[in-house]
């Protein structure tokens, strides 16, 4: 009776392994794939349709989709703060929250408050830069855009780190 769980408990072992390896051989293949398809953006036709009327109808609304859509990771995300477009495009505030909840109003994006940032998701629908069958996929790990002004302090942040880490290595070597 012992050889016989041992026999199952090594049946479970050798099954869970190999369960393992596939797992990571199928994560190593869509990464290979993710780095091939790096820096595109897709616009099914009717995308096109929906970015040739809000061109029509809010031209600078489609600037702020066209930078979304230019910045946003694999899986449609961008995170920044107001500053950062109101800077980028040399406007006001109030235009771009007026831009902004055109874009929201007409389902061209989706935007989650992060503390003072903001978090928007591009519509799928319109445009996307991952697999077509993952479109429907958000886990809101996009990239973040800082603007400069609102961090001054952050590049003598950066200074001291790598003078620390530069320290640090010399003391290893």
């Amino acid at each position: 009776m012992e050889a016989m769980n041992c026999n199952f408990s090594e049946s479970i072992d050798k099954i869970e392994s190999e369960s393992r390896k596939r797992d990571f051989v199928a994560e190593e293949q869509e990464q290979e794939q993710r780095k091939k398809n790096k820096d595109f953006v897709q616009y099914k036709r009717k995308g096109l349709g929906y970015l040739r009327k809000v061109i029509k109808d809010n031209p600078f609304a489609a600037e702020i989709f066209v930078f979304l859509s230019e910045f946003m990771d694999y899986k449609n995300a961008v995170c920044c703060t107001s500053k950062v477009l109101e800077e980028y495009f040399n406007t006001s505030r109030s235009s771009v929250y007026r831009a902004v909840k055109y874009l929201e109003d007409n389902a061209y994006v989706i935007v989650a408050n992060a503390g003072s940032a903001r978090v928007f998701t591009v519509n799928p629908d319109i445009a996307w830069t991952t697999y077509a069958d993952k479109k429907s996929l958000c886990e809101f790990n996009g990239k973040i855009l800082l603007s400069a002004s609102e961090n001054k302090e952050l590049q003598a942040k950066a200074e001291k780190f790598k003078a620390i880490t530069l320290k640090e290595m010399k003391n290893i070597v």
